[in-house]
């Protein structure tokens, strides 16, 4: 027969590890916290067997490490699963600062009901955590350390609260940080990633799910990269952020993506210019697109559930995900130089206003350029005009007249039309 103990007292140790005295739950062995009265533990936790926690209870952990071994559980009351009824781990400021979670159970077994974490200095994950109702945010950041954070279970999905400009998960400053998972996200529901990839660089991510029940992940990492997550990196019409998000069904569904950035942190020189300007920006056919509609989703504001943030800026954009991850960043419209068409040249070969020059037209992309004679006929026509009109149609001179041009700049703007005199 398996022994189990209620603790109701505020505090339990044995051994000593490193220094510091630890709790050990060894296999076979089923320990559980009441709800009258909260515990202290303040030195390492190992757990080899079955850590308990009814409703209502609290545990208020101050040591360095906590270790829920492979084949550990952490349950409810119930002694055999856990569930949105289990207790409560606060994660609290101690002598030893940043403390570590490593839980090696399966999701099943291995989930937390709730965490909060009170700790200035942080927590951080030595492995994937499961939290199935809710993550609290009261002092510090929850560092992934290349884990996952998954949050709810098959049937529920699971809350973070809590969370500001100096509180919230750290997915890390590469391509290869971790991601919070918020299992369960019903059809019209809303989910919150309170996120950053460095505990100074608050970005968080908002999702809203137009489609069936799913699965939802997230994560923000540093630059914007050529290839999304390889090549050079793309600066000055940028903000210094990737958002990458995804979820578990192949099937495809429509989002709509609200992404917010610090003012103050992140934005590349050109995009601190012209924010007001700025939009979200989707990696695909290896490049990074520019949407047709630019006008909605574009205000100050902050994704927080305490005060309201100063300096950050909030985009949305509405997005199909499937069974490929989306990188996502933002970059303002530039402001070319206005268009300058002169209206007359001499292609004499004097070296002096030999060509037809357009003024400021190098700055589009693909404009084209298109030529006609009195008749209507057209005698010139260019995709970039990077070479100019030399007044000549299939190599011959053409005569001194007065010719209609039509030029596209491709900015969705009406063509620009007029009359250019060709002299000799």
């Amino acid at each position: 027969m398996r022994n189990i103990i209620i603790l109701i007292s505020f505090f339990l140790t044995a051994n000593v590890i490193n220094g510091q005295e630890t709790m050990y739950v060894p296999p076979g062995s089923q320990i559980q916290f009441g709800s009258s009265t909260p515990a202290g533990i303040f030195g390492y936790l190992v757990n080899e067997g079955n850590l308990s926690m009814k409703k209502s209870s609290h545990i208020f952990f101050s040591g360095k490490i906590w270790v829920n071994k492979p084949g550990s559980k952490v349950t409810d009351d119930s002694l055999k699963i856990n569930s949105l009824n289990g207790g409560t781990v606060h994660f609290v400021t101690n002598p030893y600062g940043q403390q570590i979670l490593e839980s090696s159970s399966n999701a099943n077994n291995g989930s937390f009901s709730n965490i909060i974490i009170d700790n200035y200095a942080g927590l951080i994950l030595a492995s994937n955590v499961s939290v199935l109702n809710n993550l609290h945010f009261q002092r510090g950041h929850l560092l992934l350390n290349k884990h996952d954070l998954e949050m709810g279970d098959d049937k529920m999905s699971g809350n973070i609260t809590g969370y500001d400009e100096n509180r919230f998960v750290v997915t890390g400053t590469d391509t290869t940080g971790g991601f919070i998972r918020q299992k369960s996200i019903v059809s019209n529901a809303l989910v919150t990633f309170p996120f950053g990839p460095t505990p100074s660089i608050y970005s968080p991510a908002q999702l809203v799910n137009n489609g069936l029940k799913d699965d939802f992940f997230a994560r923000a990492f540093n630059n914007v990269y050529q290839n999304a997550v390889s090549g050079p990196k793309v600066k000055d019409s940028t903000v210094a952020l990737t958002w990458e998000i995804g979820k578990k069904s192949p099937a495809e569904q429509d989002v709509v993506v609200t992404l917010q950035n610090d003012m103050n942190t992140v934005e590349e020189p050109v995009y601190k210019k012209l924010r007001s300007n700025s939009f979200i920006t989707l990696y695909g056919n290896s490049k990074w697109d520019k949407p047709n509609a630019l006008a909605k989703g574009r205000s100050p504001g902050s994704i927080s559930s305490s005060f309201p943030i100063q300096n950050a800026m909030m985009n949305s954009r509405k997005l199909t995900l499937g069974n490929k991850r989306l990188f996502l960043s933002k970059k303002v419209t530039t402001r070319p130089k206005s268009i300058d068409v002169i209206n007359v040249f001499s292609p004499n070969g004097d070296n002096v206003n030999d060509t037809w020059n357009i003024k400021g037209i190098t700055d589009y992309e693909h404009p084209v350029v298109e030529i006609y004679n009195r008749l209507g006929r057209l005698v010139f026509r260019s995709f970039g005009y990077r070479q100019q009109w030399d007044g000549t149609f299939n190599g011959a001179p053409l005569p001194v007249a007065t010719y209609y041009y039509v030029i596209d700049l491709k900015n969705g703007a009406s063509p620009l039309t007029g009359y250019v005199l060709l002299l000799r």
